[in-house]
């Protein structure tokens, strides 16, 4: 099965990307840190696979970017309750 969104790597200078910061993703959302993430920040990442895997790989990779705590929060709440697995 052919990947639905294929991956258009776009390349940013590091610097780029240091200078902006971490923004979160969510619409309307000024929040952003720049540096080591701070606690309650989580990494969000959509990708495409025609199986589960625990690495998502670049070329899979639909988006990416980062959620403050209040968004976190609110993303959460909209999920369905599933059980944890157990480590």
């Amino acid at each position: 099965m052919q990947n639905p969104h294929p991956f258009k790597p776009v390349l940013v200078p590091i610097s780029k990307i240091t200078e902006m910061g971490s923004i979160c993703a969510w619409a309307g959302c000024p929040r952003k840190f720049k540096g080591t993430m701070p606690s309650g920040w989580t990494w969000l990442q959509v990708y495409w696979s025609p199986h589960v895997i625990c690495e998502p790989l670049d070329r899979n990779w639909t988006r990416d970017g980062v959620l403050c705590p209040e968004h976190t929060l609110k993303l959460d709440a909209q999920m369905k309750r599933i059980p944890r697995v157990a480590e």
